[in-house]
C-alpha cells in the first residue's frame, strides 16, 4: 500500500511537471491557430486602396449602395447687416 501511493505521487508530480513545461507551448501553438485563421476572414485582396496622405483607407466597393440623391453645392449666405 505504501509502494503504491509512492508511485502515486511521483506520477502526479511528473505529470505536474510536464503540464508546467508543455502549457506555453500549447498555448502559442492554439494563438498561431487563431491568428491564422482570422487572416482568412481579413484578406486584402478584395479591398480597395486609396492613399491620402500617411493614411491608408481600404474599403470594399459596393455597386448595390444607393446614396439617395445628387450632389448639391452649399452656397454659405454672407450677412452684412453691420
Amino acid at each position: 500500500m505504501l509502494k503504491f501511493l509512492l508511485y502515486l505521487i511521483i506520477i502526479y508530480y511528473c505529470v505536474r511537471l510536464l503540464f508546467r513545461f508543455l502549457t506555453p507551448f500549447i498555448i502559442k501553438k492554439i494563438f498561431s491557430n487563431f491568428s491564422e485563421r482570422s487572416d482568412l476572414f481579413n484578406k486584402d485582396s478584395n479591398l480597395k486602396k486609396h492613399k491620402s496622405g500617411d493614411t491608408e483607407v481600404s474599403y470594399k466597393k459596393n455597386k448595390s449602395f444607393d446614396p439617395g440623391g445628387e450632389y448639391v453645392d452649399f452656397e454659405e449666405e454672407i450677412n452684412n447687416d453691420q
